[in-house]
């Protein structure tokens, strides 16, 4: 990694929900519902102007309550300041935050080695401009921990109650960000078991995330039945993509340049998007 671990703080319940900051070492963030600190909430009337501060030094991290009128929750428990470990929870009026270290939690086993099909595919998808991610959380803890540890934008593919009770196991989208380790570590414990695909967009997030959850179900031509699609498989996608119509390839696409996948074997598969017929 080339940046020296960042905290992340991210909304995970309350007006604001999935907004994430990135606190740099050294660096002081002030939440609280007046438009004028680093991370505010005038929609929450149970927090206060200036609720309190989070400040990280590259190895704590500490929340302080800035006196505020319903007061700080560190894990349940009303504090005036306290250290705050990853994975932990803060309440502030109406608002629940999530805080974590950037890359803090280490594989469950000796870190897996960067073999040569990996370090190729790793090369290549380093060299690709507006770099996306799918990444599926049910193949394992591990998936969605790097995630949450992790400064590049995410969001389940899945929406309102149905997302949070399948948050443990539902595909997420990714935005790979240059300055992050996150997608060198996909690639070194995830490549080869199916645990992501890849495709690059220029469009907004949003939009992106928009256009990929019309295919999580799709529709029986004969049957009229619904199923749900997991396009986000590697092995899925590099039987479907060959085999589509014209029309369901120019669908699927939409404004997506390239998706990119593991083969059997580890080499790197690429799917260019087709001009029109």
């Amino acid at each position: 990694m080339t940046t020296p671990r960042r905290a992340i703080i991210e909304v995970r319940w309350g007006p604001l929900a999935y907004r994430k900051a990135i606190l740099e070492p050294g660096h002081t963030l002030c939440a609280g519902r007046s438009n004028l600190v680093d991370l505010p909430f005038p929609q929450d009337a149970q927090m206060s102007a200036k609720h309190l501060t989070l400040t990280w030094d590259g190895s704590r991290c500490r929340v302080h309550d800035l006196d505020s009128a319903t007061g700080t929750w560190l894990q349940g428990e009303r504090v005036a300041e306290g250290e705050v470990a990853s994975g932990a929870w803060i309440r502030a009026g109406a608002t629940n935050l999530m805080v974590y270290l950037e890359a803090h939690t280490p594989p469950g086993r000796p870190e897996p080695p960067l073999t040569p099909p990996k370090a190729d595919a790793l090369a290549q998808l380093e060299r690709e401009a507006s770099l996306f991610a799918v990444v599926d959380a049910s193949r394992g803890v591990r998936p969605i921990q790097l995630l949450r540890e992790a400064v590049d934008e995410h969001r389940s593919l899945y929406d309102g109650v149905k997302g949070e009770a399948l948050a443990h196991c539902a595909p997420y989208l990714v935005a790979l960000r240059a300055d992050s380790g996150l997608l060198e570590r996909l690639v070194r414990e995830g490549w080869g078991a199916r645990w992501a695909i890849f495709f690059t967009c220029a469009r907004p997030f949003k939009e992106v995330r928009r256009h990929l959850r019309r295919f999580l179900l799709v529709e029986d031509d004969v049957s009229g039945e619904r199923y749900y699609f997991r396009f986000y498989d590697p092995r899925t996608l590099r039987i479907f993509l060959p085999s589509c119509t014209p029309r369901q390839h120019q669908d699927f696409f939409g404004e997506v340049t390239c998706f990119l996948a593991e083969s059997e074997s580890g080499k790197i598969l690429r799917f260019p998007r087709e001009p029109p017929s």
